[in-house]
């Protein structure tokens, strides 16, 4: 049985060669979709001329719960008095999706270094 979905989940962003589309990346708003966008221009070992990316409002009216993307996998892989580790793994697709924690995880840590 399909789910029903926001009206708008995004933006979508497609790569096109000859007229056809290649490859395309789902992103939930424009910072994501620039970052998709080189992730997909990176996959190219070089451009020709008339290729073209295009980006557009992502709304799918139904996703089949079959189709979501799972929830990323935690766990806790050692701790100290001080620090905690922990292994994640997540799809790389999802990986522009979790940017802006992962910037926040990242200048946490260097404000924690810039403090000591």
């Amino acid at each position: 049985m399909p789910a029903h979905t926001h009206p708008e989940i995004g933006l979508r962003v497609a790569f096109h060669r000859d007229g056809a589309e290649i490859d395309h990346e789902t992103a939930p708003a424009g910072e994501n979709a620039r970052d998709a966008a080189l992730v997909i221009i990176s996959r190219f070992d070089e451009l020709q001329d008339g290729d073209k990316l295009t980006v557009t409002t992502a709304r799918p009216t139904r996703i089949h719960p079959n189709d979501l993307p799972a929830a990323p996998a935690m766990m806790i892989t050692a701790e100290t008095e001080t620090h905690v580790v922990v292994a994640v793994e997540i799809a790389k697709a999802m990986l522009t999706g979790y940017r802006r924690l992962l910037e926040q995880l990242i200048e946490a840590a260097e404000n924690g270094r810039r403090s000591r």
